[in-house]
């Protein structure tokens, strides 16, 4: 029976606990088409003070508001990310319990382990204490537990503990992943106090003697980095993981997490030694797929196969973080049936907000489904996803392919790390592991091409576990017909006879895809009338003067009354030199002013709280947002402007062109209509041209409903007599018009971290980015009304003639 997809909102809680916005935000999930949350406290401001009591009789109320809405409720284990520090609070209690590492130091350090000597240079082993947690010290998951796990099961009421469905585990690791910023050039070995006794225990070489192998490369390197990483998996996964999924177990809850580093075997080998391995001891085991596009196949085809090996046949993915304001609901569902096919069963939705502030505006945006601009539609995508996933879940696999996860290891030299992408490994080094790693990674865009059904392990679970069985390769739970294993992969000799039993799969060459048929039609060109005033929005440009954030807006001919709001709350509004009365809003602050006819400018000042973090703010009125230098387009999908901008009086009549019509920071839906007539009946429209989140068109009775897949709006249906009618469209704008970044120097990129909202390059930008990303220019994504429509004719064989367009008035 094909496993049926779940879909929870990662619910990021970073404002005070109020009783009121939980309830109606878990009403909002519902609405949503979501099957439940996962609570996770991220910049929580500590109102209650985070896991106590009066905190966790709030959470109370909200798991049983939830239930009462069949919605699961997963606790997030953590205040903030990673996990394992109870918000700082676990290593004031126990500060023996913080990160460690090795490093190898050319100056003669006041302490140090050992010295050595190699190609004539002297270095000294000095350990060094990190930013995070000891991951490898079992001693962390007891005191993790002692101060979260039970804390939740113990001052939860009973009946909202009973209802919680599991706990996640968010990005552990081996410790140098998120302190890759402080290592040296030479990088640094993960290291505790027990990992000398159980490497020597594992290959008979004290540990010190073996120092030199593990960091350069001489002939017992391969071996020892084996021993070493290997010994480091273990700790990691019984010690950490395993402890923490036990006591989920026990407590009659699911366990998830996701682990830094799963991209590829070569991130896995310096983050977590191995997926299929670690995996193992997770009962959901996840990943974390973030991002707009869809990228290798590896991973989550990886961490479905642990799921199908070892567990119920679940895995879990905290999906499409970082995807942009600029995201669509076309790449959303995109996003989510390419996990599904490779194997994904749970999807944890990255990031729903529960305070819309600047600094939420910022951490790696969408929040969904609460703030994106087609939020009305999101239940309609995950109901068009459910039901693709439903009837076409990713097939049983008749393959199985085995990752060179051990050569990897042993060919790895601590320095590759430093050099490394640490967000998703994209770029690493040319050397001998990072030449086994990109040959597999191609490995498996054959299998891909050649449509083979396959499962992925390591070389160390197929020694472990591989067994033939009636002719039949077994895994586990799994079975298999034929094996693919990597040219580089290095079993054991146990290994090698259960390899030799099973013949490999015939690779077939990919066909490109068949072309479309193409139909017969007529294009017809249209003047577009907009039926509603809609409130518009003007993005303030700001600079800061001391505790002052000012603001100036040029304005032509416009008489209007506007509102600047504020994502944040501000203390003081001065409006070319007066003040003005602020109010409180949900989110932030608003102040309402008005443009007077003879003015050419409004001059605006303010006060935030918090002065670290910029406000965003925009100004909301009847008016058109025009830019002085015109628009440019920028790929397929952008225009840019150099600008400057002025607001002026609101036009009924609309240019296609939305952006150049006055709406480039439009955040509500707009509707418009024109006329058309035909001869002949017509049995389709299609609207060329068309850029836009969403659209809805009615016209002769027919509701087309929510399009949201480019291909949908080609060729619409919609039987029409020969006559008139009237085109009406309703189109949803990109909410990277509204919330930017509008001058990162890409654009809408497909991955969008605060460092791209901010304009400091960081680990998502591309290799060559600059310092500072920020650009001058203004950048939108495209919103415009087909400059004409396609006519498709009932009958093929007859052209259907146009009589012509009218434009309503």
């Amino acid at each position: 029976k094909p496993l049926q997809p779940n879909f929870l909102a990662l619910w990021s809680i970073n404002a005070a606990l109020d009783a009121g916005r939980l309830r109606s935000q878990l009403d909002d999930f519902a609405a949503a088409g979501l099957d439940g949350v996962v609570f996770h406290p991220r910049r929580y401001p500590g109102t209650p003070p985070y896991l106590g009591k009066q905190y966790l009789a709030e959470v109370s109320a909200a798991i049983l508001h939830a239930r009462s809405l069949g919605l699961a409720f997963w606790i997030y284990d953590e205040d903030g990310w990673p996990s394992g520090a109870v918000s700082g609070q676990l290593l004031v209690r126990y500060p023996h319990l913080a990160q460690r590492r090795l490093e190898l130091v050319a100056a003669r350090p006041q302490q140090a382990l050992a010295r050595y000597d190699v190609d004539g240079t002297r270095w000294w082993l000095v350990e060094r204490t990190g930013p995070g947690v000891d991951y490898l010290n079992p001693e962390l998951a007891e005191r993790f537990i002692e101060m979260t796990y039970e804390t939740y099961r113990t001052g939860l009421a009973a009946a909202a503990f009973d209802y919680v469905s599991g706990f996640f585990d968010d990005e552990p690791e081996f410790g140098l992943g998120h302190a890759q910023a402080e290592l040296p050039s030479t990088g640094a070995l993960p290291w505790s106090a027990g990992v000398a006794q159980e490497f020597t225990a594992r290959c008979g070489v004290s540990f010190l003697d073996a120092v030199p192998s593990l960091f350069f490369d001489d002939e017992r390197s391969a071996e020892l980095r084996i021993a070493f990483s290997e010994t480091l998996t273990d700790l990691f996964g019984y010690g950490y993981l395993g402890q923490l999924s036990r006591w989920c177990a026990q407590a009659g809850k699911e366990f998830t997490a996701h682990v830094k580093g799963e991209e590829h075997p070569l991130f896995q080998s310096f983050t977590v030694g191995s997926v299929s391995q670690v995996m193992q001891r997770v009962g959901l085991p996840g990943i974390d797929a973030l991002e707009r596009l869809p990228s290798n196949n590896f991973f989550p085809r990886q961490v479905s196969s642990v799921g199908r090996q070892f567990g119920s046949g679940r895995c879990m993915a905290e999906a499409f973080g970082g995807a942009g304001w600029g995201a669509t609901p076309a790449d959303f569902e995109n996003y989510l049936i390419w996990l599904g096919e490779n194997g994904v069963t749970d999807f944890v939705l990255h990031l729903s907000q529960y305070r819309l502030d600047s600094a939420a505006i910022n951490d790696w945006p969408p929040s969904h489904p609460l703030h994106v601009t087609w939020a009305q539609l999101y239940a309609d995508v995950l109901r068009t996803v459910r039901a693709r996933l439903s009837a076409a879940p990713r097939p049983t696999a008749d393959t199985l392919l085995v990752a060179p996860q051990r050569a990897v290891a042993g060919a790895a030299s601590p320095w590759e790390f430093v050099a490394m992408n640490v967000h998703t490994a994209r770029t690493y080094a040319a050397t001998g592991a990072g030449q086994i790693n990109k040959s597999f990674m191609a490995l498996v865009r054959t299998l891909d091409e050649s449509a083979i059904k396959y499962d992925v392990t390591d070389e160390r679970t197929f020694d472990s576990h591989a067994r033939i069985v009636d002719d039949v390769l077994t895994l586990g739970a799994a079975s298999y017909r034929h094996l693919v294993v990597h040219a580089d992969a290095s079993l054991s000799d146990a290994g090698n006879v259960v390899a030799r039993a099973v013949a490999p799969p015939e690779l077939a060459a990919s066909r490109p895809p068949a072309p479309l048929p193409s139909a017969e039609h007529r294009a017809v060109a249209v003047t577009w009338t907009l039926e509603t005033s809609v409130q518009n929005r003007f993005k303030l440009a700001t600079t800061r003067d001391g505790s002052w954030v000012t603001s100036s807006v040029a304005v032509a001919d416009l008489s209007a009354d506007l509102v600047v709001e504020f994502a944040d709350v501000v203390t003081r509004v001065r409006v070319d030199g007066r003040d003005a009365e602020l109010r409180r809003t949900s989110e932030g602050s608003r102040a309402d002013i008005v443009a007077r006819r003879e003015l050419s400018r409004l001059d605006l000042s303010f006060q935030p709280v918090d002065d670290e973090s910029p406000t965003h703010a925009w100004l909301r009125g009847a008016f058109g947002v025009h830019s002085t230098s015109g628009y440019a387009s920028h790929g397929a999908e952008l225009v840019r402007t150099a600008g400057p901008f002025v607001l002026r009086p609101a036009q009924s009549l609309a240019d296609h062109d939305l952006i150049a019509a006055g709406y480039p920071f439009g955040i509500e839906p707009m509707c418009a209509h024109a006329d058309i007539s035909t001869a002949t009946p017509a049995s389709a429209i299609g609207l060329p041209g068309l850029s836009a989140d969403a659209v809805r068109m009615q016209v002769g009775g027919h509701d087309s409903g929510w399009l949201w897949q480019p291909a949908q709006w080609r060729r619409i249906a919609a039987s029409l007599p020969a006559g008139e009618h009237t085109l009406r469209l309703t189109v949803i704008p990109s909410g990277y018009n509204y919330f930017g970044p509008h001058h990162y120097y890409l654009g809408d990129a497909p991955a969008i971290s605060p460092g791209q909202m901010r304009g400091e390059r960081n680990f998502a930008d591309p290799p060559d980015a600059p310092e500072h990303t920020h650009v001058a220019e203004w950048y939108f994504r495209k919103f415009a009304l087909p400059e004409a429509v396609l006519v498709y004719p009932a009958v093929a064989a007859t052209p259907s003639p146009i009589d012509g367009i009218r434009v309503r008035v």
